[in-house]
């Protein structure tokens, strides 16, 4: 919803170069979801699943894949970028998983059942007042997450998949549950992946990204990061 000449001038400035200027620090940049996605993998028991999906809900839902002990990053940095999957939006017609079940979503109901969206961190909203337009849209928001889930897993054999995000506990639990009924409801060819609460919260996507500098940095054989 920013004016087009504002999102021009996020879009053009390289966040990584300036904040290395002003630091005088070295700064890399990494995809919020795949950080989210290793954080979480990470955060998981031995033995690990060898196939791990995270959707993290903020203002959009961030999500990765982390598969063969390695987050699944692409030539760019951004594939697993599962919140693009399509799924049916509330008016029937394909939508992708950030319209239906993000923080933007939820905003944009409560804006056409003439609300706001609260002030400051998810966190401390009165979640019992917005419960009205919250309700249904954790409900169509779990049925949207478990229709990108059953595609993913489509392409992936993907064994367990972890939802948080940056609301309270209860809401994400209440999320969770909505996505593992409506996952029950759809046709499936082959094995349901296990859905769970993740461990991280909103600390996710910061956790992970410093995880996986390092992970990169001391662990990967990966030979793209040797290759000149």
């Amino acid at each position: 919803g920013a004016p087009p000449a504002q999102a021009a001038r996020w879009r053009d400035v390289d966040i990584a170069a300036r904040l290395a200027v002003s630091t005088g620090l070295a700064v890399e940049w990494v995809n919020d979801g795949n950080a989210a996605c290793w954080g979480e993998w990470l955060a998981l028991a031995m033995p690990r699943p060898h196939a791990f999906a995270a959707f993290h809900i903020g203002t959009l839902v961030a999500a990765g894949i982390a598969t063969e002990g390695a987050a699944w990053e692409g030539r760019s940095g951004n594939a697993a970028n599962l919140g693009a999957i399509l799924v049916p939006g509330r008016d029937g017609q394909p939508t992708g998983v950030h319209e239906v079940a993000s923080i933007m979503a939820l905003q944009q109901r409560l804006e056409q059942a003439g609300h706001v969206l609260p002030a400051g961190n998810p966190l401390n909203w009165d979640w019992a007042a917005l419960e009205p337009v919250a309700g249904p849209w954790l409900d169509e928001a779990g049925k949207a997450l478990a229709t990108a889930i059953l595609s993913a897993r489509a392409v992936i054999e993907l064994d367990r998949i972890a939802i948080d995000g940056v609301m309270p506990r209860p809401v994400i639990r209440r999320l969770v549950e909505r996505v593992a009924h409506h996952l029950a409801l759809l046709p499936a060819y082959g094995e349901r992946p296990e859905v769970g609460l993740g461990h991280l919260g909103g600390a996710a996507a910061a956790t992970g990204a410093g995880q996986i500098l390092l992970f990169r940095r001391f662990f990967s054989r990966a030979w793209s990061l040797f290759a000149t």
